[in-house]
């Protein structure tokens, strides 16, 4: 991890955090690939930037429980 700067990378957790769902929603929503992100084995990599992007576009709870 980066020292005192933001990571590349955004984790289930603060997705979590950011949405006010439970990891349960998250990990649907990459499944089904509405949150960008790469899967290697069973490990999803969500790159910030792409994530940040998303939600500015599409990531409100709002939107997400309609």
């Amino acid at each position: 991890m980066t020292s005192g700067a933001e990571s590349k990378r955004i984790t289930v957790q603060e997705i979590m955090d950011r949405l006010h769902v439970c990891n349960a929603t998250v990990y649907d929503l990459l499944k089904r690939g509405e949150i960008p992100a790469l899967r290697l084995n069973r490990v999803y990599i969500i790159s910030r930037h792409a994530y940040e992007q998303w939600e500015q576009n599409f990531g409100t709870r709002s939107k997400l429980i309609s």
